[in-house]
Formats: structure tokens, C-alpha cells, sequence
């Protein structure tokens, strides 16, 4: 077997005496530059294969397809705790594709071919291709640290492994040709391209007729509510006859108010945004704007849960990062007030400050 399909049948991975790692044709067929699979593909040194005619290489390390040169796969968050800062864990990782796995259209049917972009450690990774209408998941990164962190958790949680394909890519280049996914996911990894509207494009060229790309990102009509209302237990504590915060506390909430109107904030300053690891805070009707832009049939915005309590676990959620969640209860009237007069008319007319944003190709 030559070109890559050659390559991953010759490497040294722990489930070569079982087979393939994974089903090599099908993720070969789905590769922009045919070279790979056929002929045109000539071994490069280190046990690389490279294209004579795109001049793409491409390596295998520890069981992961590395598509850019292996001193570039890295991400600059490799030098955090990742882990503990996303909350990666198998019990995590079930619910979160259980959450977009009830948001792919029931017309497309099931043998999916899902791509994952921005996978990181392996959050919905683990899980993905456990999904019983994913044919082949496959996980993209740019860190290859990451991806073989991830690619153990695949081995050790997923009851169908050799679903799953890892690869090292940079989302500027993907290596995929036109029309050969039914699904990509990308779980909060949109807000931190600067250029969204580029890589939203090239995602449209990668997927299928009728297919989907799902995205669950911060979105501002509800980071606003919740600036709204911690706004209010700020205003109402300052003016309390009895107040409950104290004046350290109170400048916490309001620098965590700041957090979420930041795009309001940095809206004249894109070369701050440029610094920032989390560069946007989306506005559905501009990216509905987009969507049609860009080519895509349709584009909702759903909410990641329902709102039943006034707002109140989402302003516990924000006031968590600093400390201040338990804060929260104190303040109840205020979400009841809100539950009461407002929700009880609008709740469908309301977003919670995640959403899950559908682009239909």
C-alpha cells in the first residue's frame, strides 16, 4: 500500500496486531490532494511521506496523522493546565455530544462523517464517535500534545475507537477536499479565531449538501442579561440599608460585568482583540447576516439549556470564576421578579449566554 494509506498500516501503534487503527480508506477518500492515497506520494526522510505535487507532508506520531510540520504542532495553551481549566472529564465528555448530537438533522441520516475542529485534549473526542449515527469522527488540532492526550482517552473511554481519526492541522489550511463531511462540531473554539468568517468558508467547502457545522459559543444577548443583573445586586447592595457585599467584592463583580461586555468594550480596538485569547462575543443577527453571506442555506442560534430560574444559575456560573457565586442567593428577588414578568410571556424570545449556532450548507 503506498502514499498515506501505506504509511498508517506501517506505524508502530499499539493496535497495529489488531488491525488498522482505523478505517484508512474511508479518511483517505476525504484528503484534498489524492496524492496521499496513490502513487504521486514519495517517503521523505524521518519516515515522512511527502506530495510531489502540493508539497504537503505528512508524518504519524504515536498514532496521531500530523498534516503541518511536527516543531509547529503546538498551541500556546499547552502551558496551562488545559484539563482543569475546560473541565475535561468522560462524564463531560458524554453529555456534550449527547447535547449536539440532538441538534444533527434526523434527514441526514445515519454512517455520519463528522470532523471535530479544535478538539484540544479530548473533551467531546472521547466520546464523539461513540455516537451510534457517527460512521467516522475525525479530530482536528493544532496541537499535537494535545491530540495525544486525547487519543488516550479515546483508547481508554470510547467503546468504538477506531471510529475516531486524530489529526494535526492547522485550520488555515485544512487538508480536506470539497463535499466530504456531513457534520463538523467545533465546542467553544469559534470566539477565538479572529478571522471567523475565513474559517466559516472553508467549512462550507468541506461539508456536504444539506450538512451542518455546530458551534456551542458565547453569545451576547445573554452575556448581557447576566451583566444586567449582577449590575443590579451591585446597584441594590450599594444602596441597601443592610448590605451583604463589601466594597472588594463588589469591584470583583463589576470587573466580571466588564468580562462580559467586552466586545462593547474592545469593539474600536481590534488590535486588542488580537491579544486576547477570547476574541468574540457573538451577535446571532450578525451572524445569520454571515451565514447568508458566505453561502450557507440557514443558520439558526438554540439555547444550550432552558431557562427556568430567572437567570440566577447563569449568574452563579459567572460569579464562580471570581469566587462570589454563593453571593447569588441573596439576591433571589431579583431572578424571580424577572421569572415572574418576564419569562413567563418571553422565555422563547430569550438566549441563554451560550448558544448553539447551526450553519446549514
Amino acid at each position: 500500500m503506498s502514499g498515506i494509506g501505506g504509511l498508517l498500516a506501517n506505524a508502530d501503534t499499539e493496535e497495529k496486531t489488531a488491525g488498522e487503527p482505523f478505517d484508512v480508506g474511508r479518511f483517505v477518500a476525504k484528503l484534498g490532494c489524492r496524492c496521499f492515497a496513490g502513487n504521486a506520494a514519495a517517503l521523505a526522510g524521518n519516515g515522512d511521506r511527502a506530495c510531489d505535487r502540493c508539497g504537503r507532508t505528512v508524518s504519524v506520531r504515536d498514532g496521531v496523522i500530523v498534516f503541518i510540520p511536527p516543531e509547529n504542532a503546538f498551541n500556546v495553551l499547552e502551558k496551562a493546565d488545559y484539563d482543569a481549566a475546560h473541565g475535561v472529564d468522560i462524564a463531560t465528555s458524554r453529555s456534550l455530544s449527547r447535547l449536539y448530537a440532538n441538534h444533527i438533522p434526523e434527514e441526514l441520516g445515519n454512517d455520519l462523517d463528522v470532523v471535530e475542529i479544535g478538539s484540544g485534549t479530548g473533551l467531546l473526542t472521547a466520546s464523539l464517535g461513540d455516537l451510534p449515527r457517527v460512521g467516522q469522527s475525525v479530530a482536528l488540532d493544532i496541537s499535537l500534545a494535545f491530540l495525544r492526550t486525547a487519543r488516550q482517552r479515546v483508547m481508554e473511554h470510547s467503546a468504538n475507537p477506531r471510529k475516531t481519526v486524530l489529526a494535526c492541522a492547522d485550520l488555515n489550511d485544512l487538508p480536506f477536499g470539497e463535499s466530504v463531511f456531513d457534520v463538523v462540531v467545533g465546542n467553544s473554539i469559534l470566539h477565538h479565531i479572529m478571522d471567523y468568517g475565513a474559517l466559516l468558508s472553508r467549512l462550507r467547502f468541506i461539508l456536504k449538501d444539506g450538512g451542518v457545522a455546530l458551534f456551542s459559543e458565547p453569545c451576547q444577548q445573554g452575556k448581557s442579561l447576566v451583566a444586567f443583573f449582577l449590575g443590579l445586586m451591585v446597584q441594590h447592595d450599594r444602596r441597601s440599608a443592610k448590605p451583604v457585599l463589601d466594597e472588594g467584592e463588589r469591584k470583583r463583580i463589576e470587573g466580571a460585568i466588564s468580562v462580559l461586555m467586552r466586545e462593547r468594550n474592545v469593539a474600536s480596538r481590534p488590535e486588542l482583540k488580537l491579544k486576547m485569547e477570547d476574541k468574540h462575543i457573538f451577535m446571532t443577527g450578525k451572524l445569520a447576516e454571515m451565514a447568508a453571506d458566505l453561502g450557507y442555506a440557514g443558520f439558526q442560534s438554540r439555547n444550550t439549556s432552558a431557562v427556568t430560574d430567572g437567570y440566577r444559575k447563569f449568574a452563579e456560573n459567572t460569579l464562580r470564576v471570581v469566587g462570589l457565586h454563593d453571593r447569588v442567593a441573596e439576591f433571589s428577588f431579583l431572578f424571580e421578579e424577572f421569572q415572574d414578568k418576564y419569562l413567563y410571556f418571553f422565555a422563547d424570545q430569550t438566549e441563554t449566554p451560550h448558544q448553539i449556532l447551526i450553519f446549514r450548507k
